[in-house]
């Protein structure tokens, strides 16, 4: 991965995963920062609300609808 630090990458995965487990909707926000690799929601929530670009006041659960990630740099997009 060019571009990217392997801990901002693995950052991006953890984050897409539990975007993608709150648009299933199957689980507590508590259950998906476990899963995810957070201590508990309190972490996941301003990690979340960075990648999704959100202010402070804005409803995170709209946003999750039609997030859609950044694409990841490819090493065919170096040449």
């Amino acid at each position: 991965m060019y571009g990217v630090s392997p801990l901002s990458f693995a950052g991006r995965v953890r984050l897409d995963h539990a975007v993608r487990l709150l648009r299933e909707g199957a689980m507590t926000l508590d259950q998906v920062a476990v899963i995810c690799g957070f201590k508990h929601r309190g972490t996941l929530v301003p990690a979340l609300r960075a990648h999704l670009g959100l202010g402070r006041r804005e409803r995170m659960v709209d946003h999750l609808r039609s997030f859609v990630s950044p694409r990841y740099p490819s090493p065919r997009d170096q040449y």
